[in-house]
């Protein structure tokens, strides 16, 4: 379980294009920080992986621990949904199961 979430950072940082130097910096890290992280020479800790993961993107966080990518559009869906009010969340959620419902498979 581990190994899957770890490829999926690896994934992530070479995706960046940034250095492992450069990432480590703008997380507030020393430059070996991502290096040793990825090499396994340091121990992966939620306290200092967050700011990774914010330094990676929004999306960084739930694809690395669940292995599915949010685009800018599910996020923007996310927003919308959580500014609605309890009521405004479970009506959503109505039309939302009723559409899958009538959809075909």
């Amino acid at each position: 379980m581990q190994e899957e979430w770890l490829s999926r950072l690896e994934e992530l940082i070479t995706r960046d294009g940034r250095s492992n130097n450069e990432l480590s910096l703008a997380a507030g890290y020393e430059p070996s920080y991502v290096s040793l992280l990825v090499q396994r020479q340091i121990p992966a800790k939620l306290s200092t992986l967050s700011q990774l993961l914010k330094v990676l993107g929004p999306d960084a966080p739930s694809y690395v621990i669940t292995g599915h990518a949010f685009t800018a559009a599910d996020a923007q869906f996310l927003e919308a949904i959580q500014s609605l009010d309890q009521e405004g969340k479970q009506a959503a959620l109505c039309v939302l199961q009723r559409w899958q419902d009538e959809e075909p498979q």
